[in-house]
């Protein structure tokens, strides 16, 4: 009896072994463990394992970012990873690195060209899934960028007479006078959402950077280019102040005024699909909500 136990207990750890060396071997934990030089050989071998996918349709660049494996990022994106490789869910590496707060990651993948506004499903970008888990050095590298600190691309359409967008609308006219306070006191923190006809003859709405009010005139730089625009688009809109759709202003304790209309898309973005943790962050954020 001895004797058999001892032989099934031989049995499995030399199974157990076998198992943890084909796991070693695998692409995903190599990125994983941040083990460059065992995933170097191991592409060496199989350079189609640069494309392999995992159970949620991501790419080994996916594991890297995640885990901050910045040599392992280096290694995957000079074998020809693709930089902006999406999941299923539409997360690509830069999502992951910025939820995390691997900032030497997401300064890797934006040295490579990583698109810092792309959404994923749920409308979540980088910048966003950075704010929802407090990583401020990360936000703060993404706002250099361009990032939009108020990107929220909604997965809903949410109609033009819909009752709550009319009165985020209205309230957002109604004070102009806070809009103008508080411009005068963060120039560089104002945003403005206004009307703008592309040149497919569509009416689009998108936000801008306010450069100034003047004669009942907003001047504004283009900070979300509009979706139907093919020709180039002008340095500066020039609109009435009337036309204004909404302003958010982000105050330095990290919390905004204004967005009116974001918090409708959250709120209505709630009701179809339920709670998501980093639309509330967000919507947590708006003092006006």
């Amino acid at each position: 009896m001895q004797l058999v136990l001892s032989a099934l207990a031989f049995f499995v750890l030399a199974v157990g072994l076998w198992w943890v060396a084909r796991r070693l071997r695998d692409v995903f934990v190599c990125c994983r463990l941040g083990q460059v030089s065992r995933l170097a050989a191991l592409l060496d071998r199989r350079p189609d394992q640069i494309g392999a996918l995992d159970a949620a349709g991501e790419t080994p660049l996916h594991e890297a970012a995640r885990y901050g494996q910045v040599a392992a990022v280096d290694l995957l994106l000079d074998r020809g990873c693709a930089v902006d490789a999406t999941g299923r869910d539409g997360s690509t590496p830069l999502h992951y690195a910025a939820a995390w707060g691997e900032l030497a990651v997401v300064e890797h993948l934006l040295a490579r060209g990583a698109k810092t506004d792309l959404p994923q499903e749920n409308g979540i970008t980088p910048i966003m899934a950075a704010a929802a888990r407090d990583h401020q050095p990360v936000v703060d590298r993404l706002r250099s960028t361009g990032a939009r600190p108020l990107a929220l691309v909604s997965p809903i359409e949410i109609a033009d007479d819909d009752p709550l967008m009319e009165e985020a609308r209205s309230r957002a006219r109604r004070t102009l006078d806070l809009l103008v306070e508080l411009f005068h006191e963060h120039p560089r923190d104002t945003l403005v959402k206004v009307p703008l006809t592309t040149d497919g003859g569509r009416r689009e709405v998108i936000w801008c950077d306010l450069l100034a009010l003047e004669d009942a005139t907003v001047h504004a730089r283009i900070r979300t280019p509009p979706v139907t625009q093919e020709a180039p688009l002008p340095a500066e809109l020039h609109c009435p102040l009337d036309d204004l759709e909404d302003w958010s202003v982000e105050l330095p304790d990290g919390s905004v005024r204004g967005a009116f209309t974001v918090a409708v898309m959250v709120r209505r973005y709630r009701e179809r699909h339920g709670a998501c943790p980093p639309l509330e962050a967000q919507l947590a954020r708006l003092a006006d909500a």
